[in-house]
Parts: structure tokens; sequence; C-alpha cells
């Protein structure tokens, strides 16, 4: 499965805004466990978010907990490095133009996007201020 930073994105801003609990169930693990209200995401949308919350957690950008003995249901809070992220990406013209850098140069890494965003308010901050950093 590809990594999808938009969707890293959307996560992490979601995780800031209070969204910590997170129902990985797919609808057939749903129905498996004996939930029939209907609950669950579709396959692909459960493994999507899944492995992404595998790699945000193995990244330190996030924590993670169970809370219901089938593992599908966490609790999730954002770490220093994942607010130290958010805040290098949370701009929508910082990310668009982050975003555009990495996908010129071929290629990214978690830091490879948070140092390209991190330039970006860096000459912000020098524009508005005139101080250079």
């Amino acid at each position: 499965m590809t990594r999808d930073m938009d969707f890293v994105r959307e996560l992490l801003l979601s995780f800031e805004a209070g969204n910590n609990k997170v129902d990985t169930f797919s609808k057939q693990q749903a129905i498996n466990t004996g939930f029939t209200d209907g609950r669950g995401l579709d396959d692909g949308e459960a493994e999507q978010l899944k492995h992404h919350l595998e790699i945000l957690d193995q990244a330190k950008f996030i924590t993670i907990n169970n809370l219901d003995h089938f593992g599908y249901i966490k609790q999730v809070k954002l770490t220093w490095s994942g607010h130290d992220m958010l805040d290098a990406i949370r701009d929508p013209d910082t990310w668009k133009k982050t975003r555009e850098g990495a996908l010129a140069a071929g290629g990214w890494t978690f830091g490879l996007l948070q140092d390209l965003a991190k330039g970006l308010i860096k000459k912000k901050i020098e524009e508005a201020t005139g101080v250079a950093l």
C-alpha cells in the first residue's frame, strides 16, 4: 500500500482537533465480531486507515492505545514530533507548495517534507519581519 501524504495531513489535523477515537473496523470485521448496527468502513478504507496509523506510529508522530479487546477501536494522541510535523504542514498554502516541491523532485520522506515546509515557513517569517533566520 502506498503512503498518501494528503491523508497523513488530514489525519494529523483530525487528531489535533480532538478526534482521538478511531474505529478501524471494516464492514465485514464488524459483522464477524457481532455488530449489526451497520458500522464499519469499506475494506479499502479500513486497510488505508490501519496502514497510515501504523506508519504514523512508526514515525513517532502518534501513540496508539487499543480501546477494545478486538483491537479495532483505537485512542490516538499526537506526540511532540507529530505536533511539529503538523505545525510545518498545517497552512494550506505551505502544504501546497511543499507537496509541489516534493512531487517535482520525484520523491520524499517525512523528514524531507518537514524540512521543505519549515524552509517555506522560515522564508515567510523572514519576509514578514525582515529578520534573517
